[in-house]
């Protein structure tokens, strides 16, 4: 970790240096290069994903969204672009995980045939991320809540600028895009909290995160052979690891932006100051919450699948339960698919996922 961030705040000393000497005009041009040589180092496959993903939201959803009339056809481009981005992030991320449940169920029920492989992918780095940018782009132009960028380049640059590529903020694009192409005056005030914030953040993650892994970890990988005390105390040191490592590297993302004069949204707002799980969720990871809210529960609840479910069961068992019926079943969906997003496992999936819902969900019953 100290020499791969040795690394990357050279390219980022150097970057920076050319983004404030160079004319203003091309300082756009300069952050979509340096994001291309950021993003090769994990390799040309890895970028094959990211630049296909990046043509087919321009030509075949934005723009053909944009220059079509008709409702039903623009409703049909949407769902097809929208099923490709999110194909390819499931074939990446989850092919093999779905795969090796679907062999365990063939052996559990004696059925014979042959087992699905299980592939040796290279996860594209960020993928999860970007994927949900260029998913929000294509949701708000079809709202008409964005204009389509026209220019490729520049579209490139908002999907994969460097900073926030491998591990968010996710951004929406009336929020990040328009700072990118703007012309910057260098503020060395800006400047200067940039570098402290990305000095505060590797406090928290090589410091603080870091070496609180050291005593988690062996905990973790041989628990039967540590008493409770020593598993509470793991707990709660776990709890702050993963804390200042995420948050950590949100303060270098976000420190880095904020070099070049972008403001970038923030992702963490004191969550361990919560006083509910639900406000703690509200706290932390603020940007991807926001993204599931706005992009998938609300419209959920719109869907006529809950609205109808709500009306079903009204007379059955009130017209307040069957609302609260048709809301906590959107949670769930929500929360699972919050925990499928957090990685291919089902201690994700419920995890990081359903579990939650159901302690939300238990707090306001």
């Amino acid at each position: 970790m100290a020499l791969t961030s040795f690394y990357f705040f050279i390219f980022l000393a150097v970057l920076t240096l050319l983004y404030w000497v160079l004319p203003k005009r091309f300082q756009w041009i300069l952050l979509l290069l340096g994001s291309i040589f950021f993003y090769l180092f994990a390799g040309v496959k890895a970028i094959a994903s990211l630049v296909f993903i990046t043509a087919l939201t321009i030509w075949a959803g934005a723009y053909l969204i944009d220059k079509t009339s008709s409702d039903r056809k623009k409703t049909l481009i949407l769902i097809i672009t929208i099923l490709i981005n999110i194909a390819i992030l499931g074939f990446f991320k989850y092919y093999n995980f779905f795969a090796d449940n679907i062999n365990i169920l063939a052996k559990l029920f004696h059925l014979n045939g042959q087992s699905l492989p299980i592939l040796e992918l290279l996860l594209p780095l960020g993928i999860s991320y970007y994927t949900f940018q260029t998913v929000g782009y294509l949701i708000d132009i079809y709202q008409g809540v964005a204009t389509p960028q026209k220019n490729p380049a520049k579209f490139a640059l908002f999907a994969m600028f460097f900073p926030s590529v491998s591990m968010g903020p996710i951004h929406r694009y009336n929020d990040l895009a328009p700072q990118l192409y703007a012309h910057h005056n260098f503020d060395y005030t800006q400047w200067t909290f940039g570098i402290q914030r990305i000095l505060w953040g590797l406090f928290k993650k090589l410091v603080i995160a870091d070496r609180l892994a050291m005593f988690v970890n062996p905990i973790f990988n041989d628990y039967g052979h540590y008493s409770g005390v020593y598993l509470i105390i793991a707990i709660v040191f776990f709890a702050f690891q993963i804390y200042t490592d995420f948050s950590g590297c949100m303060d270098i993302v976000i420190g880095a932006g904020q070099m070049f004069g972008i403001k970038m949204t923030e992702n963490f707002n004191t969550p361990f100051f919560s006083r509910s799980i639900s406000e703690f969720w509200r706290r932390w990871h603020i940007t991807l919450g926001n993204w599931m809210k706005d992009y998938i529960f609300y419209p959920l609840l719109n869907s006529n699948f809950l609205q109808g479910l709500a009306e079903k069961t009204k007379p059955l068992i009130g017209k307040k339960s069957a609302k609260s019926l048709s809301l906590y079943l959107g949670m769930v969906i929500l929360w699972t698919t919050i925990g499928i997003w957090h990685g291919a496992s089902w201690n994700m999936v419920l995890g990081n996922g359903l579990l939650w819902g159901i302690y939300i969900i238990s707090g306001e019953i």
